[in-house]
């Protein structure tokens, strides 16, 4: 766990990812919250020390 300081925040997500999301969660046997806060965690490592390793990740965010 991330000590320190928190922030709260709302999400809204596309019926569908938020199933997929919620599918991948529960085969770890973890939340959705959970698994929303991995992604972002991993996302970020990959933007600071390896962005090569984000496929094609400029032309995905246009």
């Amino acid at each position: 766990m991330i000590w320190g300081p928190k922030k709260s925040i709302g999400l809204i997500l596309p019926q569908e990812l938020y199933q997929q999301v919620k599918t991948h969660a529960e085969k770890r046997d973890q939340s959705v919250s959970w698994y929303v806060r991995r992604a972002l965690r991993f996302y970020l490592w990959h933007e600071i020390h390896d962005p090569e390793a984000l496929l094609d990740s400029r032309s995905y965010w246009q």
